[in-house]
């Protein structure tokens, strides 16, 4: 097939191109035709064996399909994306998003629109069974079971293309499952799920850990798919008989800060580094953020370092969480005569790592009712 007009692999430093091959590679430089022969095996064994349990989960929704989208298009979706060496190829997907929701889109991201989504389409996605028929493009050779997912031609021409480090994906195979898809959320820094890509492409990952990967993310997508069907069955009940309307929880969110979020304030001037505050934050949103502190201690329009810190429970275990941002004081006041000054701060995150630790363990969503 064709491919975008756009700097080779070739061009690639040498070290990059010998690490981009690394999962089929071994440790030298040159490939090794009988790794990559087993791999190939592995492929389509393994895809041969999920395969049935793949239909079996894909039925339903093709039940669901005969019954109201039939006559509103085919039930699989097949799009144009780049592979490795930026080659184009073809994509199975079932459809989870309106006919026209291509056109309507164009060169951007989906932003979880339901407006454009068939009725059923958010469990497709959310769970993940919408990527089962690229099961056939694992069987073609076009795709592994582990790599970076595979992008549109328009949106790497457009978004992806001047990330720094982007192109070293195509050094592999893209995957039908990836290390950014399952230790980050989709809304996560695509910078930081390049990272995360990349991190794979470097480190020689032998099969024994890839089929341990893909048991993990077989064990979460059942846990994904569970959820789903339990929200889903929640709302339908309550629609039914409590009179409520099923709320969309993708598009009436908005975020506020979590619970016992200790926050400290210190001045950026060098002069005065001395000056500091520990406070209580009453409200924030994305970009800026009310605290309430003891005293009387900054200025309006003084630059501030700032340190937020919470405890997140994993697995029983309490972890000490904390962020940093640079920021400023927007204007100053005060409520009542018992209660300290509140500071109104706009702040910005010093690290795209520290934005995406935030919305993780800082923020939580707020939907509407």
């Amino acid at each position: 097939m064709s491919k975008i007009a756009t700097k080779d692999v070739s061009a690639f430093p040498a070290n990059d191109v010998a690490a981009g091959y690394s999962y089929i590679l071994g440790s030298g430089s040159q490939p090794n035709i009988v790794n990559a022969l087993f791999e190939r095996l592995f492929n389509i064994v393994f895809a041969l064996v999920v395969l049935p349990s793949a239909i079996l989960l894909m039925f339903p929704f093709y039940l669901l399909y005969l019954l109201t989208e039939r006559k509103n298009g085919y039930f699989l979706y097949k799009g144009v994306r780049l592979g490795k060496h930026k080659e184009e190829f073809v994509i199975y997907k079932i459809r989870s998003l309106k006919t026209s929701a291509e056109r309507e889109i164009g060169g951007k991201l989906h932003s979880n629109d339901a407006s454009v989504e068939v009725w059923y389409g958010r469990i497709l996605r959310n769970s993940r069974i919408d990527e089962f028929p690229q099961l056939i493009n694992i069987l073609k050779g076009d795709m592994d079971f582990i790599g970076p997912r595979p992008v549109r031609p328009i949106i790497y021409e457009t978004m992806f293309k001047s990330i720094p480090g982007f192109d070293k994906r195509f050094a592999v195979k893209p995957g039908l499952t990836g290390y950014s898809q399952f230790y980050t959320p989709h809304s996560a820094p695509k910078r930081l799920r390049v990272k995360l890509d990349n991190h794979f492409i470097r480190n020689n990952t032998s099969l024994s850990k890839k089929l341990l990967f893909i048991l993990r993310t077989a064990s979460k997508f059942a846990s994904k798919f569970a959820h789903e069907i339990m929200h889903e069955a929640s709302e339908m009940y309550n629609h039914k008989h409590r009179g409520k309307n099923p709320v969309n929880r993708r598009k009436y969110r908005r975020k506020k800060p979590t619970s016992d979020v200790d926050v400290f304030l210190q001045s950026s001037d060098p002069r005065v580094s001395r000056r500091f505050a520990q406070g209580r934050i009453l409200n924030m949103d994305d970009s800026s953020m009310c605290v309430e502190i003891p005293a009387h201690i900054f200025e309006q329009k003084e630059d501030l370092f700032i340190k937020l810190s919470c405890k997140s429970k994993k697995k029983n275990r309490n972890k000490n969480v904390e962020v940093s941002f640079k920021g400023k004081v927007l204007a100053m006041r005060r409520e009542a005569e018992k209660t300290g000054p509140q500071l109104i701060v706009n702040f910005d995150s010093i690290s795209e790592f520290n934005s995406y630790m935030k919305d993780k363990y800082l923020m939580e969503l707020d939907y509407a009712s």
